[in-house]
C-alpha cells in the first residue's frame, strides 16, 4: 500500500474527518488532503507528528512494513530473489488474539495489554492446560 492509502485508512479507522486530524497532529487541513490523494510527500516533520498521533513505527506509514512488522516485498525485489526472513504464518485465532491485543494497547495502553498478558499466562500455566 502507498503512504496516501495507509494514511487515509489509519484515519478512516479512527472516524476522524482531515481537519480533526489536522487538529491533532499540528499539521494544516490541506497538508492531510495533499498527503491522502498523493499530491504531497511527508517531510520529517509531518511523518514524525503522524507517527507519533497513531502510535505506529514509520517504516509502516511509509508501506515499507506490514501491521505485524514484516517487511513488504515488492514485486520488483521478488523478481530480484529477495525474501522475507521473518515471515510468521498466524492461526486465524492467533491473529484474532493479536488484533484484540492491539486494540488493548490502543485503548488501555500498556498496562491494559499487561493485565491481558497476566491473564493469559495464568491459563497457560493452570492444571487444566489452560481449557475452561
Amino acid at each position: 500500500m502507498k503512504f496516501s492509502e495507509i494514511l487515509k485508512e489509519l484515519r478512516e479507522d479512527r472516524q476522524l474527518k482531515q481537519k480533526e486530524l489536522a487538529q491533532k497532529t499540528g499539521l494544516s487541513p490541506q497538508c492531510i488532503s495533499a498527503l491522502e490523494n498523493g499530491s504531497r510527500t511527508p517531510t520529517s516533520q509531518t511523518l514524525a507528528a503522524l507517527t507519533r498521533y497513531f502510535q505506529v513505527p514509520s517504516d509502516y506509514l511509509l508501506g515499507l512494513i506490514d501491521e505485524f512488522g514484516n517487511p513488504i516485498i515488492t514485486q520488483e525485489e521478488k523478481s530480484a530473489g529477495a525474501s522475507a526472513t521473518r515471515r510468521v504464518s498466524l492461526t486465524p485465532i492467533e491473529d484474532q488474539m493479536l488484533y484484540y491485543f492491539r486494540e488493548i494497547g490502543k485503548n488501555n495502553g500498556e498496562q491494559g495489554q499487561d493485565a491481558a498478558l497476566a491473564v493469559l499466562e495464568t491459563l497457560a500455566n493452570s492444571k487444566g492446560g489452560g481449557k475452561m
